[in-house]
């Protein structure tokens, strides 16, 4: 199959980034660079596969040329001086701070706490996502933050630090224990319900991360976005919370709940099962404080009313 010749389809940008997927120094540049290709194939309505195999078949047919892998690792070694010139001034600024590299890339006490909890875990952290085991340590090193405000500042953090390590050691990865951390971090962003100002603020700042600066990953924001619609509904109704508090924060002192309604439950459990039909009954009415049985007779109703429709 050829790729469509679409206005909308870039092939050389997606060329470029396609080769990444292959390429890439790490793990994270071949995720990313295959989110990117994803994006770019969409927009022409294609799929990633689509647009790779257009991508070989044009390769097939091409007059022959010299191996193609020789002027990638040319112009990679290109854009890698041209990122060390560029960030030259942003390396002097983290200088200033930190006094030295050492300084900058010396453990800290949350990396400390993270790899006492590590010492004894097996994980191919680029080859499979992170096993139970290390989400349960990452989580056991120190408390994990109460409402997604805290997510997202911790996030952030963790990601200041990365980024400043990265301008002096392009293919700087995280260890193990802060990889897990991170992976739980950004579940939590990307899942977790947080229906007030601060919650909502957050994971707004957390999607348009990905838009702008992330450059799109393909996965997950759809599940941040159905969460964000969820919390602004929730807090439409009478019994949201206004003092910070979500479905899955648990901050040290809260008020008490107000009483819910009959009809109250019942918008709230129509509301999650219309943003994330593929939940379980058990977790729907572990978020909502309802009956296993109350959310199953609500999701076997709709059913029905689909089914006449």
């Amino acid at each position: 199959m050829t790729a469509p010749h679409s206005a909308r389809f870039d092939a050389e940008r997606f060329r470029k980034v396609a080769v990444l997927i292959e390429l890439g120094a790490t793990e994270g540049e071949r995720s990313a660079a295959r989110a990117r290709a994803e994006a770019i194939a969409m927009v022409a309505g294609m799929t990633l596969d689509d647009a790779l195999d257009g991508m070989r078949a044009e390769a097939a047919t091409a007059p022959p040329q010299d191996d193609w892998r020789d002027g990638f690792r040319d112009m990679m070694r290109d854009l890698e001086r041209e990122r060390w010139d560029r960030d030259a001034p942003a390396r002097a600024a983290a200088l200033r701070e930190f006094g030295s590299r050492e300084a900058m890339f010396a453990e800290t006490d949350r990396e400390r706490l993270l790899a006492d909890e590590f010492a004894n875990i097996r994980w191919d952290h680029a080859n499979e996502d992170a096993p139970h085991a290390a989400r349960e340590a990452a989580r056991r090193a120190f408390p994990m933050p109460d409402d997604l405000a805290g997510v997202c500042a911790e996030w952030r953090g963790w990601r200041t630090i990365w980024t400043r390590r990265r301008l002096f050691d392009s293919r700087y990865e995280f260890p193990l224990g802060v990889s897990a951390r991170w992976d739980c971090l950004e579940w939590m962003l990307d899942n977790w319900s947080d229906p007030s100002f601060a919650g909502i603020e957050a994971r707004t700042l957390w999607l348009r991360f990905w838009e702008t600066e992330g450059g799109g990953r393909g996965w997950g924001t759809d599940k941040a976005l159905a969460a964000l619609l969820l919390d602004i509904s929730m807090m439409q109704m009478p019994t949201a919370s206004d003092d910070g508090t979500g479905k899955n924060c648990h901050p040290s002192t809260t008020a008490p709940a107000e009483r819910r309604t009959n009809a109250q439950k019942r918008a709230e459990v129509l509301a999650m099962l219309t943003a994330h039909p593929e939940l379980s009954d058990g977790e729907i009415s572990r978020r909502c404080g309802v009956s296993r049985q109350n959310v199953s007779n609500h999701r076997k109703a709709i059913g029905r009313e689909r089914t006449r429709s």
